[in-house]
């Protein structure tokens, strides 16, 4: 009778075992996309990114909201940086967001420390198929 419970109660809430690991990986990319601009507008440097980082986290910049999407507006080494916030995230995400690839670069590295040029590209490109060649869940359902 407790294993016909269980298998009735993991039934009814199965979707949430989906979600979990389907938002990790969705931000995982979310976060990949962000690094990726930054280091695009910064000339893909590793140090200059970080620097571009610590920029944003010290809240220099400015939100507004454009056609109903919210847009991060800053000036990173003399230079215009526009990011568009994806549907689903805030000011503070966004701040989560900064402090969290400030901190994967910084330790990052094969040796714990700041990522190299040559690692953070690697990183960007997903050399090691860390979210793009990796099956999140499989299921089968079969009929009864």
């Amino acid at each position: 009778m407790r294993v016909e419970r269980a298998i009735a109660v993991l039934r009814k809430f199965y979707f949430l075992f989906l979600l979990i690991p389907l938002n990790l990986t969705r931000a995982r990319i979310i976060m990949r996309a962000f690094i990726f601009s930054v280091w695009v507008h910064v000339g893909k440097k590793s140090t200059a990114t970080i620097t571009a980082l610590e920029t944003l986290a010290g809240k220099q910049f400015t939100t507004a909201e454009q056609g109903g999407r919210y847009v991060v507006s800053a000036t990173v080494q003399n230079k215009s940086f526009t990011y568009e916030l994806p549907g689903d995230q805030t000011g503070a995400g966004f701040l989560e967001m900064v402090r969290e690839s400030w901190r994967m670069i910084s330790i990052g590295g094969a040796t714990g420390d700041e990522m190299t040029d040559a690692e953070l590209k690697a990183y960007l490109l997903d050399t090691d198929g860390e979210v793009t060649s990796r099956t999140v869940a499989s299921f089968t359902q079969y009929a009864r």
